[in-house]
């Protein structure tokens, strides 16, 4: 009979230890949801942020090129204005000397 009720006694610790297992095992498998979800959401934000960065790099590229495109305008302008004055001061120089000979 003692040996009766130690083995239903046994047998009842296991159940309880297999559904606190089993209960474990439940939580466990929540955890892991949630974590792949907070993961699944970090590796969008992560992606949202690296086509933001693609996108400002690729908007400095412009701006860099419409600032040397700039650069090089203003350049040849004042290439351009340097050749006129250039051209200027030879026409003066001309100029006087055609009047020198004229009187």
């Amino acid at each position: 009979r003692q040996a009766l009720l130690a083995s239903q006694d046994a047998a009842a610790n296991l159940l309880h230890a297999q559904e606190a297992e089993g209960s474990r095992y439940r939580e466990l498998q929540w955890e892991m949801q949630e974590l792949r979800t907070v993961v699944h959401t970090s590796d969008a934000a992560l992606q949202e942020e690296r086509d933001r960065t693609a996108e400002a790099e690729a908007e400095v590229v412009h701006l860099r090129a419409a600032l040397e495109a700039q650069r090089a305008a203003a350049a040849a302008e004042k290439g351009e204005a340097s050749s006129t004055k250039t051209r200027l001061a030879e026409m003066e120089v001309q100029t006087k000397a055609e009047k020198k000979l004229l009187s």
